[in-house]
């Protein structure tokens, strides 16, 4: 089988010393070498097919390819190399590329390098296609910047941003469109706020990746100003802008911008429009609004299954386990069969006590539907911890074939929740033995079994396991310690432990050390654990009540003890 390293050697023409190398924004010097395309990366050669490309395709493809050749056509046209990128056929495609009658135009580089999903190639061939003298156009700057899709590329985003400033694509809307969306995907997000305000020709689809990035940072608030100021420049919302800053309204405090946006969508030609209907649906179960919601889930013309998926989810979200049920059921009667997530929505909505009946309704009907798999157990599981039935819950997770670390840690913190430490560590032992590995948050939870009861030795040596995995704790995990040791009344220790953090403490922290104190009625140490904690939130009500609760208790105590005398 022809490597792509080795054809690439075969066909890549030496260049003459006496022709001077193309200087390009891209390509700053001329002694540059050529850059070995697939040096170093011999791992991704043979290329596979990407998933989910059709075996189908790439047999019409390969007849293509011979009828092309038997009637005397280009063999190595564009088409040909763009059927075979497009089919998932790399390996193919590659022989194609480097062909030496194949002139590599910077169209044939955009399809090439957009067949491929690993990074460390792509830049390699875009590395390559500049070191040739091609200058880069649109589609390959957008198929490069695309592979950028985590914090792990951040420096190459740079660098590429870097090259995109001196070229003429510079102020293109696409490529800034783009570049929004990778320094939002890298968590550069005052990048990508940079590239916005310096963006001069603003489309729709600008406005929407701008938005989204302002809601993946976290500041929903920004969303809604940036609609206001989008209106104001005259550009048009469409149903993508209204369901992205819809997103953004997600409490109380927010309905009624949410409210000003419904509006919007009323007057405007997406009055009809899914998308934009099914975020009203979701921003009105988010504001705590369920009449609202359910009067825009009547008035929207097109419900589709994110429709009713959105409805279950805001029934969810207000614990209506019944209303939630009685819409599965109209959906399916509406020729809709529900998905993971609305059966994971309408158990969600179960979990509690006054729907409990409701859920195990739910079970069984998804039992008869064969609709069981690792996720809807896990939310069953959840749901019935949820209700107070921890034996129901352990009934669903002796019977799951199938268990992930999701379903250990929901076992675990169903028994650290009701305070059944050795249950707890019982699941521990066999989820090991069934060769899962605990996480993070699998140590917090048996760490607060152990807690609740006053297993201080087991506690010790959960910890010392989770870091010997090399799982390094959080605040989460000390706060557990902490409250393990100041309920068996080892205050003196806990005390010693927050001080010698390898972390920065914190209000929880002393506040959990604090907690200690009162049932211990330690009150010198309660009283300095309290004035620790006040450092960190005069505000705070917890070490108030607190410091008030043990002084109160002692004070009761104190006197039981005078009487007694």
């Amino acid at each position: 089988m022809l490597r792509l390293q080795t054809a690439l050697e075969l066909v890549r023409p030496p260049r003459s010393s006496a022709t001077p190398a193309l200087r390009t924004p891209f390509c700053n010097s001329a002694r540059e070498e050529p850059t070995r395309i697939i040096e170093g990366v011999s791992a991704f050669i043979p290329l596979p097919r990407r998933r989910g490309s059709s075996v189908r395709s790439f047999r019409q493809a390969k007849l293509l390819h011979s009828r092309v050749v038997e009637n005397g056509d280009d063999p190595c046209g564009d088409a040909i190399l763009r059927l075979y990128a497009e089919c998932g056929a790399l390996e193919e495609a590659a022989i194609l590329f480097v062909h030496p009658h194949h002139r590599r135009s910077a169209t044939t580089w955009a399809r090439f390098i957009a067949g491929h999903a690993s990074p460390l190639l792509v830049l390699q061939l875009f590395h390559q296609m500049c070191t040739e003298g091609v200058l880069p156009t649109k589609p390959v700057l957008v198929g490069v910047l695309s592979i950028f899709s985590d914090s792990s590329c951040t420096a190459e985003s740079k660098r590429m941003h870097t090259r995109i400033e001196n070229s003429p694509l510079c102020s293109d809307v696409v490529i800034a469109t783009v570049l929004i969306g990778v320094y939002s995907n890298c968590r550069c997000f005052d990048s990508a706020k940079g590239v916005f305000v310096r963006t001069v020709e603003r489309d729709a689809v600008v406005w929407v990746v701008t938005i989204r990035a302002y809601l993946q940072a976290g500041q929903c608030r920004e969303a809604f100003p940036l609609f206001q100021q989008m209106m104001m420049e005259g550009i048009l919302p469409n149903e993508f802008v209204y369901a992205s800053t819809l997103a953004a309204c997600d409490t109380k405090l927010s309905f009624k911008r949410g409210q000003a946006i419904h509006c919007h969508i009323w007057s405007s030609e997406y009055r009809c429009d899914s998308v934009a209907w099914n975020a009203l649906v979701t921003m009105y179960g988010k504001c705590g609004r369920l009449e609202d919601a359910i009067k825009a889930f009547g008035d929207s013309e097109e419900q589709d299954k994110v429709t009713w998926n959105a409805m279950i989810g805001a029934c969810a979200q207000h614990n209506k386990g019944k209303d939630a049920v009685a819409y599965v059921h109209q959906m399916q009667e509406r020729g809709f069969f529900p998905d993971d997530l609305t059966l994971l929505s309408a158990l969600d909505a179960c979990a509690s006590q006054p729907a409990e009946m409701e859920g195990k309704k739910l079970h069984a009907q998804l039992v008869s539907m064969m609709l069981i798999d690792v996720n809807v157990s896990n939310a069953l599981l959840n749901m019935y911890v949820r209700c107070g039935s921890v034996a129901q819950a352990r009934l669903v997770f002796d019977g799951m074939v199938q268990k992930d670390v999701i379903t250990w840690t929901s076992m675990i913190a169903a028994y650290a929740l009701h305070g059944l430490a050795r249950d707890a560590q019982d699941v521990v032992c066999m989820m090991i033995q069934e060769g899962s590995t605990p996480n993070s948050i699998t140590y917090v939870n048996i760490l607060s079994a152990c807690g609740h009861s006053g297993l201080v030795k087991e506690g010790y040596e959960y910890f010392a396991c989770m870091m010997g995995n090399f799982i390094t704790p959080t605040i989460e995990h000390y706060n557990c310690l902490l409250d393990l040791l100041g309920r068996a009344g080892l205050l003196a220790e806990g005390e010693v432990l927050l001080k010698h953090l390898p972390v920065e403490s914190t209000l929880a922290l002393w506040t959990t050390l604090l907690g200690g104190c009162r049932i211990h009625f330690d009150v010198e140490r309660g009283d300095y654990a309290a004035s620790q904690a006040l450092h960190f939130g005069s505000q705070q009500p917890g070490p108030y009540v607190l410091l008030r609760n043990m002084l109160t208790a002692n004070s009761q105590e104190e006197t039981r003890k005078f009487q007694g005398n």
